[in-house]
């Protein structure tokens, strides 16, 4: 019998705790973010999180503005009945309902963690390029991704390698 499914705002605490529990960065995104709480049968089960993402130039290749383009940051659920197909979804359409002027949303598959981008092609994401794995850099004893570190330094990090 399929849950009873409810998408709705989530507050930062519970995106937070989503995140250190049930996604493998264990960490928030540091940018303006969307938080969406997913719930099936009243129990809380995790969030989608839309942000600005890392990368400040995410527009450029699209002619559009900062403003009308954001990043699908994070999927970050415990045990599910729903496909997370459907509930990125259903979360598309408020983040829209909620943001009308976006007109473009991004999501990276992480392939250093072997992702491949098994959700966005089950939603029917347009498939844009891969890109060579980057190991990233290491930094106090952790693997951090450059955009990552770009984020949090505000700056490009090759400049001192």
């Amino acid at each position: 019998m399929p849950a009873n499914l409810k998408i709705s705002f989530a507050t930062f605490e519970s995106a937070k705790f989503a995140v250190e529990h049930w996604h493998y960065s264990k960490s928030m995104p540091s940018a303006k973010s969307v938080k969406f709480g997913v719930w099936e049968s009243g129990k809380f089960k995790g969030v989608v999180i839309f942000s600005l993402g890392a990368n400040r130039h995410i527009a450029d290749p699209y002619g559009l503005k900062q403003e009308e383009v954001c990043e699908l940051t994070r999927i970050a659920m415990q045990s599910h009945e729903t496909p997370v197909s459907r509930i990125v979804a259903i979360s598309l359409k408020l983040l829209k309902k909620s943001n009308p002027g976006l007109k473009l949303v991004i999501s990276y598959a992480d392939l250093d963690r072997g992702h491949e981008g098994k959700i966005y092609q089950a939603g029917g994401w347009l498939f844009e390029k891969i890109c060579a794995k980057d190991r990233g850099i290491i930094v106090k004893g952790r693997l951090r991704h450059r955009r990552t570190l770009n984020s949090i330094y505000n700056t490009n990090i090759e400049q001192y390698l």
